[in-house]
């Protein structure tokens, strides 16, 4: 019986310390909220972040999107021989600047040249026989002065001097003819330029359809563009062109001066072509033909400075909760003003702005 009543009066004590300490920790914990109601009153919400305002200003954004190009020249000139032949010398390199009449390459004239000295050797012979026939058709004068021939026998002298004569002028004319022939076994510039590729080689035997090279004239250049057919309809004659090297700077800004009115069965592309000015290049930025390159089409400009001010400020607001209320005053203080907002809390400030220029 006792040791019944020592384990009651034990579970009581337990009981007794339980509810004790329940309620120390109702306590503390009524406590807590009155002083986080206190600091926090009601309505006022997450604090807020400090943040800095910048106004953003309305600039122009033209629609521009990049091509492929290749350079060539206004005045070019594709040489082909006017001769077939055997080429045995080649006087210049691709590159190099020439003058009107230089030689450029050579082609065998050993058989035009035994042409021309045949020809020449009919024409001596064919003199003689002029000399021979005005000696006879004298003779033949005095003889009918003297009554010893008939005039039918004057008359055949006189046709023969005239047959004799008539001969030499056309081989004279032959000879004419055979050495321009021979002329143009030497392949010549026909203007002043830069020596295009060169395709043949020396002991090559090249006909009247053989491209040899080009001559191409210096600062009269034309870029083709190559625009895609569904993007044809946004091209029209006027509109600006930017030329960019690899590395993206500008080159040489220009309008696009035609458009093809056909599409390229092989490429599904339409040409357009923008004159190219060199005068105001430097040496180092001198553009050359052949060169591909890339253009960046202007189609239009408008003010969209306001909606990439938008998307930008949504973009930093949306993980900036808590600088919301803050940028909502300062607009409310002035509503002309929209910005975009610069977090001040972190260590890295993180600033976005509309910077003018050209757009992708």
């Amino acid at each position: 019986m006792e040791s019944g009543s020592v384990r009651t009066k034990k579970h009581a004590s337990e009981r007794r310390a339980s509810a004790v300490l329940l309620a120390l920790a109702a306590g503390v914990f009524v406590s807590a909220c009155q002083k986080s109601a206190a600091d926090n009153p009601p309505g006022a919400g997450a604090p807020a972040l400090p943040v800095q305002v910048r106004i953003a200003p309305s600039v122009k954004i033209p629609d521009t999107t990049e091509y492929l190009s290749i350079l060539k020249s206004r005045h070019s000139a594709t040489i082909n021989p006017q001769v077939e032949g055997q080429i045995t010398r080649i006087f210049v390199k691709s590159g190099e600047h020439v003058k009107a009449g230089t030689p450029l390459l050579q082609i065998d004239p050993l058989k035009q040249e035994a042409t021309v000295n045949s020809q020449e050797a009919s024409r001596a012979a064919q003199e003689a026989n002029v000399r021979y026939a005005k000696v006879s058709l004298e003779r033949a004068q005095k003889l009918l002065d003297a009554g010893v021939i008939s005039k039918q026998e004057y008359d055949n002298a006189q046709t023969a001097y005239d047959a004799a004569v008539a001969q030499l002028k056309a081989l004279d004319e032959q000879v004419r003819q055979q050495k321009v022939q021979l002329h143009y076994y030497s392949v010549t510039s026909p203007m002043d330029g830069i020596v295009g590729d060169v395709p043949v080689r020396m002991g090559d035997r090249v006909t009247v359809t053989t491209l040899l090279t080009t001559i191409d004239e210096r600062g009269a250049l034309e870029a083709y563009i190559y625009v895609p057919a569904e993007r044809a309809h946004n091209l029209k004659v006027g509109l600006p062109v930017r030329l960019l090297d690899a590395a993206g700077n500008s080159l040489s800004e220009t309008r696009v001066t035609f458009v093809s009115p056909q599409v390229d069965s092989d490429t599904q592309s339409v040409l357009a072509k923008a004159t190219v000015r060199q005068r105001n290049l430097g040496a180092a930025t001198a553009l050359e033909v052949g060169r591909y390159g890339r253009q960046r089409l202007c189609r239009a400009g408008w003010h969209q400075a306001r909606r990439s001010h938008h998307r930008l400020r949504d973009a930093i607001l949306a993980g900036r909760r808590g600088g919301r209320r803050a940028d909502s005053e300062r607009r409310q203080e002035d509503p002309g003003k929209v910005g975009a907002a610069e977090e001040m809390s972190g260590a890295t400030p993180i600033q976005a702005k509309a910077e003018p220029g050209l757009v992708r």
